[in-house]
């Protein structure tokens, strides 16, 4: 005859069996134990030192004492001693410290995630036999953690969130030649970085390939002094304002600073050709080697019916006289920028241009030209308010 039960493991009473409320007491013992399972925790090693008859937990790793070789196992007091029942596989039980269900894989306790209560939820990777969820070597949500990023998580957003004030995401380094900071990636490739990264001091680094870096940004501790370790670049606007005129044989007209106060009627001639082709002895706003060239915006309008489209070009301009050359062959002209067949109406209208964050490769003048794309009847002209954006 079979001694226990399959499931539970109960002792059964045998025939012919002596003091048989033994064996009863012993499988109603079980039963009161397993029944409503729930356990004090899952991360005590060792047995409290004042246990009541009735304390349930499950054995953490590395027992010791009383618990040693009991991993995994439902530790109960009972009649002022430990009493061990071994899991099986699909064993499930609350975790009062925890406030969440735990699983018996077989091998390892697993917590039981995104329920409500009742049965039902997902289980997540178990940490090891008999650890505390909450003290985790690795814990991958959605992801697989490693012994480095030992919290991984794959998901469009996380949320830190306040529990009835404030937030703080504290991260703390052990020494001060150590690193405190957030690294931001491209492709698992750093491409910014900020924080105490090294010394003390708050900083904020950027690099294009992930191997060399520069420091954009540094913080002195002690003063609080901000110092720009690469430079700084500043926005500037040159602006091109004035009435520029539509000539009825559509030749270019080219805006210089020796056209006279910014605000009068450009007339210099530019050339006939598909492209400015004239002597270009003139000059335009000043730019320094290293800017950025990045945006041309601005208004126009037409003061007649008769225009319909334009064409504007800018070219940087520079050669070794600096401010007045006595011939084209002075003078390197590299195209920045071509609009063709721009829209022209009888109301301001906006230009907005990306000039492709063009660098200056040396001190030298910007010089803007403009013609009608379309036959005119008679002389007209296009008002403009235009900005040109340089960084640096």
């Amino acid at each position: 005859m079979q001694e226990d039960t399959t499931i539970l493991s109960l002792p059964l009473i045998q025939g012919n069996q002596a003091q048989k409320h033994i064996t009863h007491n012993e499988a109603l013992r079980r039963l009161d134990a397993l029944v409503q399972p729930v356990v004090a925790d899952i991360d005590r090693p060792t047995p409290p030192a004042a246990p009541e008859n009735g304390a349930r937990h499950i054995v953490a790793a590395g027992a010791t004492g009383d618990w040693a070789g009991h991993e995994n196992a439902i530790a109960v007091r009972e009649d002022n001693a430990w009493a061990f029942i071994a899991p099986a596989r699909g064993w499930r039980f609350h975790v009062e410290a925890l406030s969440r269900d735990v699983v018996f894989d077989g091998t390892a306790w697993t917590a039981v995630q995104g329920e409500t209560g009742g049965s039902g939820g997902t289980t997540e990777p178990a940490p090891g036999p008999a650890q505390p969820i909450e003290t985790a070597d690795v814990f991958g949500i959605n992801a697989t953690a490693d012994a480095t990023n030992r919290l991984t998580v794959s998901a469009a957003a996380t949320l830190l969130n306040h529990d009835g004030g404030g937030h703080q995401l504290k991260i703390n380094k052990s020494a001060e030649r150590d690193t405190a900071s957030l690294l931001f990636q491209s492709g698992y490739s750093g491409r910014a970085e900020m924080g105490c990264v090294g010394p003390d001091g708050f900083a904020i680094k950027v690099s294009a390939n992930g191997a060399a870096w520069n420091t954009a940004l540094r913080v002195d501790p002690a003063s609080g002094a901000v110092s720009f370790p690469s430079g700084f670049r500043q926005k500037r606007a040159d602006t091109i304002r004035g009435r520029w005129t539509c000539y009825t044989n559509n030749r270019w007209v080219r805006f210089s600073t020796f056209s006279g106060a910014d605000t009068e009627t450009y007339t210099a001639s530019g050339g006939f050709g598909a492209e400015p082709d004239l002597d270009w002895k003139y000059v335009g706003p000043f730019v320094e080697k290293g800017r950025e060239l990045s945006r041309l915006t601005g208004t126009y309008r037409g003061t007649s019916n008769d225009i319909g489209q334009f064409d504007f070009r800018m070219y940087l301009q520079h050669g070794p006289a600096g401010e007045v050359w006595a011939s084209d062959a002075q003078t390197t002209r590299i195209l920045v920028h071509g609009l063709n067949g721009v829209e022209v109406g009888d109301h301001w209208s906006r230009l907005e241009v990306d000039l492709g964050r063009f660098i200056v490769p040396e001190d030298g003048h910007l010089l803007c030209f403009m013609r009608p794309s379309n036959p005119l009847v008679s002389q007209s002209y296009i008002d403009t308010n235009l900005n040109i954006e340089t960084i640096g």
